[in-house]
């Protein structure tokens, strides 16, 4: 570009496919990635998180483990209530601990 020289545009030569720049070597190409600029000018700076993704085997697995957990917990309860109610119905004979020493 200049007074004398003309128009650049017209010395330029036209680049193959896939290359561009002033020599044509540099590829051509697209980043897919947000650059400095994009995300500087975003207003809100967690907007473009992705969200999380639970594997389908870490959920069943949790599901189980919890439903394991409870049935255990009932079982539990169940056999102690059935205690209770058999110590307080006279079913078992209480034990003093002298009674072993005789």
């Amino acid at each position: 570009q200049g007074f004398l020289n003309g128009k650049s545009e017209q010395k330029r030569c036209k680049c193959n496919d896939g290359y561009t720049g002033p020599h044509c070597k540099a590829v051509d190409k697209k980043d897919d990635l947000l650059g400095a600029w994009e995300l500087s000018s975003n207003i809100r700076l967690f907007s473009h998180l992705p969200r999380p993704n639970f594997p389908i085997t870490l959920s069943l697995s949790v599901i189980l483990l919890t439903l394991l957990m409870i049935c255990v917990m009932v079982v539990h309860v169940i056999g102690k209530k059935r205690e209770i109610s058999a110590i307080l119905g006279g079913e078992y004979q209480m034990v003093s601990p002298t009674a072993n020493e005789r």
